[in-house]
């Protein structure tokens, strides 16, 4: 396998990498929007959506951002920036608010002792803490001597 199919192949994966907690949150809250109905419990309903609509955005921003295609791989020891400053700022700036409504819904549900939903928005707070970590993470690429440099982290996974 040479560099190019290498570096498109990682790109793959990390797409997949970080679409995985967002898929994750989505599909939490859509159980507890579904969970909400069923209990009357339709104050939380409003910041369930807004959950669910920033995370398909920011899913979205993801699928087009880091695509394979759209990438000039070529063989070279050069980095290859995957999540630019401005891509960075988008991720953090949805992502900042969907960690919010979740907080502040979390704070209500415990407060008013709804043990399922505390226990999802738990869940979908650990899935976007995780993406943040993915995001830092992916930030630049090099392929160097067949392995993949990830911000000083050295790894042999995809090769």
């Amino acid at each position: 396998m040479n560099q190019i199919d290498r570096m498109n192949s990682l790109l793959a994966n990390l797409r997949h990498d970080l679409c995985t907690p967002l898929n994750a949150i989505i599909g939490y809250s859509e159980l507890m929007v579904e969970e909400c109905r069923e209990q009357a419990l339709d104050k939380f309903i409003p910041d369930l959506q807004k959950i669910i609509t920033n995370c398909r955005d920011l899913l979205e921003i993801v699928r087009g951002a880091i695509d394979p295609a759209s990438f000039a791989v070529q063989e070279s020891n050069q980095p290859l920036e995957i999540i630019s400053p401005e891509l960075d700022f988008k991720f953090r700036t949805s992502l900042n608010t969907i960690l919010g409504l979740t907080e502040l819904t979390l704070d209500i549900a415990e407060e008013e002792g709804c043990n399922n939903l505390t226990s999802d928005l738990q869940k979908v707070h650990a899935a976007a803490d995780y993406f943040l970590v993915l995001v830092g993470k992916f930030r630049v690429i090099q392929l160097e001597a067949g392995l993949v440099q990830l911000d000083n982290e050295t790894s042999a996974a995809f090769l």
